[in-house]
């Protein structure tokens, strides 16, 4: 999608570029700055998570995404525990 010099300023910068996957950190030049701190915050909230839920479990087959832009992970990953 072209711009003129008319439509500057009369849409955000993401305004036209279709389905265009999300790539949550970024890469390179456009890599957040948080994404250390978002990363350490998730560890160690996992970590208590697992100390509340000590029966934690696999309850099923893992799904994972397909790799793409050094985005990787489980789609689908079904867990049981006892509810406290």
């Amino acid at each position: 999608m072209q711009t003129t010099d008319d439509d500057k300023g009369k849409r955000p910068p993401h305004a036209g570029r279709g389905n265009v996957i999300h790539v949550a950190f970024g890469s390179g030049i456009h890599h957040c700055m948080g994404a250390a701190l978002a990363r350490a915050e998730l560890q160690e909230a996992l970590t208590l998570l697992s100390r509340r839920m000590a029966d934690l479990a696999n309850d099923g087959p893992v799904e994972w995404k397909p790799t793409t832009f050094g985005i990787w992970g489980p789609a689908r990953l079904p867990l049981s525990f006892t509810p406290a």
